[in-house]
């Protein structure tokens, strides 16, 4: 990658390159902004479900792991319990 780099800076490509575009297209064309390129869409953003998604199983990781340390927790009070009993009887 860093030959392909070298190479490319060498010989000013990256700019021959822009140049033949705005010589070649009628429009004209800001290559450091693509606000013109954006198009708002009917469609939901497919990152934004992804997102949506991932969320959801978090939220049911989270509810297990929850529900883990309560039985956990419901355990060790039972044990306590028992424990406490056993000391107060003779």
């Amino acid at each position: 990658m860093r030959v392909m780099d070298e190479v490319i800076e060498e010989y000013d490509l990256y700019h021959r390159f822009l140049q033949k575009i705005r010589d070649t297209d009628a429009q004209e064309w800001d290559v450091y902004t693509n606000s013109e390129l954006d198009e708002t869409s009917d469609k939901e953003d497919p990152e934004s479900e992804l997102k949506k998604e991932s969320d959801k199983t978090h939220d049911f990781v989270q509810a297990a792991r929850d529900a883990l340390e309560s039985e956990a927790l419901r355990r060790d009070w039972e044990r306590k319990s028992m424990m406490l009993e056993d000391r107060r009887t003779p």
